[in-house]
């Protein structure tokens, strides 16, 4: 039986929660906002440095440098060029490719012009076409004159390599008049860069489509705006929670992590939808006043084991050998059970404090 005074500890009790959720807030759009910023793809470091072939390449960069490379070339970027020679000294002393030490983000920076003329003046001097036969197939194109840049990174300015690219494309259009169309680039560091940045562009176009069809659902499903409203909100919040544990956890978004956000947002809008339909049916059994919380405790276990379930299949990802689907494994589960527990605390929560007598159509409304 229901007294005053266990109505006045429900309604103190989801006033508190919903005091602590707005203490959250911050946090979660700091986090959420420093998550969207780190997306960061190194397909070599998607497999454990344990895995055979990636273990004889790290032998090979202990003996040769590091493989994350940029390779530069344009049409009139041949060994006759003299205008590498001042895109080389750009490259290695200008501050812009420097750190806050002044130490350059970058291992190696030459080219095949430079390398023709070490191999023409060393101990041993070659003639001009020895050493461009030399070169030939790796600095130096077929025809012998062709060549290209290459700018090798070091780890530090992998975490720079969007600005840095940049900077690069903007140091070769300026010192060797190249315009954007004409100027290619290529290696480990621009293929990683394009995938940040494909994702980055679905995400952007992909995001608020997404959004409407899941809120319009969601009304459509509860047959109420104001309801389908504070589902979606609750889903948003979830969202964002998920992804301030991201990073606060350290971890940085990913080809696979970047699916994460949607996934979490269709799973609390389903078990959004869930518990308000429990809500409605107990409205009319036992009015508003206790709707809220009898419904939770009614719909808790059947929430809980559909996130369970949902969160051991995602979370069998952690067997995987590949770094993305290890950790979309990790956080996908994590993200799952922390929807799961802030659904079943908020949404009475938000009944509470805005309680609907009976469930009001769209039209209605």
């Amino acid at each position: 039986m229901t007294t005053p005074r266990s109505t006045s500890l429900r309604t103190r009790s989801s006033r508190l929660l919903m005091l602590y959720a707005a203490c959250a807030l911050p946090f979660i759009v700091f986090g959420t906002s420093q998550a969207m910023q780190t997306n960061s793809n190194a397909p070599l470091d998607w497999v454990s440095p344990s895995f055979p072939p990636r273990a004889e390449y790290d032998k090979h960069v202990e003996q040769f440098g590091s493989g994350d490379i940029v390779i530069a070339s344009w049409p009139s970027c041949t060994i006759d060029e003299p205008r590498l020679d001042d895109l080389l000294t750009k490259l290695r002393t200008h501050p812009a490719f420097q750190d806050s030490d002044g130490k350059s983000y970058f291992e190696q920076a030459t080219c095949g012009r430079e390398l023709v003329a070490q191999v023409m003046s060393g101990s041993a001097p070659l003639s001009r076409d020895v050493a461009t036969e030399r070169l030939r197939g790796t600095f130096v194109g077929p025809d012998g004159l062709q060549t290209c840049v290459v700018i090798s990174f070091t780890r530090a300015a992998l975490l720079h390599r969007e600005r840095l690219v940049e900077l690069i494309q903007s140091c070769i259009n300026t010192v060797c008049e190249v315009s954007p169309d004409d100027l290619h680039l290529a290696g480990p560091v621009i293929d990683g860069l394009t995938v940040d940045q494909a994702g980055r562009r679905s995400l952007d176009r992909l995001a608020v489509p997404s959004a409407a069809i899941v809120l319009i659902l969601a009304c459509v499903c509860l047959r109420s705006w104001r309801a389908g409203l504070i589902v979606f909100g609750l889903s948003v919040f979830c969202q964002g929670a998920t992804l301030a544990l991201l990073h606060y956890c350290g971890e940085s978004m990913n080809a696979l992590l970047i699916v994460l956000p949607p996934l979490i947002q269709v799973l609390t809008v389903a078990g959004g939808v869930h518990l308000t339909n429990y809500y409605f049916d107990t409205t009319k059994a036992l009015g508003v006043e206790h709707a809220a919380w009898e419904a939770v405790r009614i719909g808790w276990l059947p929430c809980l084991l559909s996130a369970g379930t949902t969160a051991l299949g995602i979370g069998s990802l952690v067997t995987s050998g590949l770094t993305p689907v290890r950790s979309f494994g990790v956080y996908g589960s994590l993200g799952v059970v922390l929807s799961a527990g802030l659904l079943i605390l908020l949404v009475p929560a938000l009944w509470e404090s805005w309680p609907m007598s009976s469930r009001r159509t769209l039209t209605n409304e």
